[in-house]
C-alpha cells in the first residue's frame, strides 16, 4: 500500500484533479487516515473510462462509512456535459471480507450451514446476511482479509477465540454492484467442527456499529430452499463458488424430483 504522500502525488497527476475546485482538493488531502483505501483507488482512476472522458470532480458526499464522488464527464461528439457518480467505502475497493460458515462431522462431511438474519439499515428492515465485515487500515491483501474474516465470524456467531477452524477456503473477490460501486471484497468459506457448533449464538456481538442480527444453523439438505428464499447476493455467490470448487456438491441445488 502506498503512503498518503505517494497517493497524493499520484492524484495530482490526474488531469481531472487539476481542473477540480481547490476546496475539494483540500477536502481530499485532509481526509482521515482510514480513508486511504478510497484515496488510493481514486488516484488510480484513469482520465478516460471506455468512451467517457473525465473532466473534474464536482462534489463529494461523505458519511460514516461511504463516499459518493460526483464527476463532470462527457462523451466524444456529445453536445452536453453531464455528471456521473460512484459509491466507495472509505476503505476503498478491498473493503473487507464476507464468508459462508459450514459445519462438518467427524468424517469431514458437510452437514449444516450457517446464515444470519437481522436488521439492515439500508433496506429498512430485516434481511439475510453472511458473516464478515469491514477491514481496518492495517488489514490489506488476502492475509489481512483472512484475519478480518476469522475475527468477524467468531464475533458474529458468538464463538470463542479458542474455536478450532478445520479449514478456510479462499474464494476470490466479487463486484457486488459494478454499476454503482467499486466495492470488491474478499470471499471465504470456513468449515468448523460439529462438536463446536453448539456454541454458536451464546455470546453477544461486541461490535457497537452492528444492528441486531443473529445466526441460524440449517441442515445442508435445506440449501436449495434457502437459496430460493434468500435474497442476499453474497450468500448466492458463496454457495455458487463453493459448488464450483467442489466444497459443496452440486446436487444440493438440484430440484426435487
Amino acid at each position: 500500500m502506498l503512503t498518503r504522500d505517494e497517493v497524493l502525488d499520484l492524484l495530482e497527476q490526474r488531469s481531472w484533479i487539476k481542473a477540480t475546485d481547490h476546496n475539494l482538493w483540500v477536502e481530499l488531502t485532509t481526509m482521515p487516515e482510514d480513508h486511504d483505501g478510497y484515496l488510493e483507488d481514486l488516484a488510480n482512476r484513469p482520465d478516460q473510462i471506455g468512451n467517457l472522458e473525465i473532466h473534474k470532480i464536482v462534489d463529494l458526499k461523505r458519511g460514516n462509512f461511504a463516499i459518493i464522488t460526483l464527476f463532470e464527464v462527457s462523451q466524444p461528439q456529445a453536445e452536453k456535459v453531464y455528471t456521473y457518480e460512484y459509491v466507495s467505502w472509505k476503505n476503498g475497493p478491498l473493503s473487507g471480507a464476507k464468508g459462508l460458515v459450514l459445519i462438518a462431522d467427524a468424517e469431514d462431511r458437510i452437514t449444516h450451514f450457517v446464515i444470519l438474519r437481522g436488521s439492515k439499515f439500508a433496506v429498512g428492515g430485516d434481511a439475510f446476511d453472511v458473516v464478515g465485515g469491514f477491514a481496518s487500515p492495517d488489514e490489506k491483501g488476502v492475509s489481512g482479509m483472512l484475519a478480518r474474516f476469522e475475527e468477524e465470524f467468531k464475533e458474529e456467531l458468538g464463538l470463542s477465540e479458542n474455536l478450532i477452524v478445520k479449514k478456510i477456503h479462499n474464494l476470490g473477490r466479487i463486484l457486488p454492484d459494478a454499476g454503482m460501486t467499486n466495492n470488491h471484497p474478499q470471499l471465504f468459506v470456513a468449515i468448523i467442527d460439529a462438536s463446536q457448533a453448539e456454541l454458536i449464538g451464546e455470546l453477544p456481538n461486541p461490535d457497537p456499529w452492528e444492528l441486531s442480527i443473529g445466526p441460524t444453523i440449517m441442515p445442508v439438505e435445506r440449501m436449495r430452499d434457502t437459496v430460493m428464499a434468500n435474497d442476499d447476493a453474497y450468500f448466492h455467490i458463496l454457495v455458487t463458488r463453493a459448488v464450483a470448487q467442489g466444497i459443496l456438491p452440486a446436487s444440493l441445488l438440484e430440484p426435487d424430483n
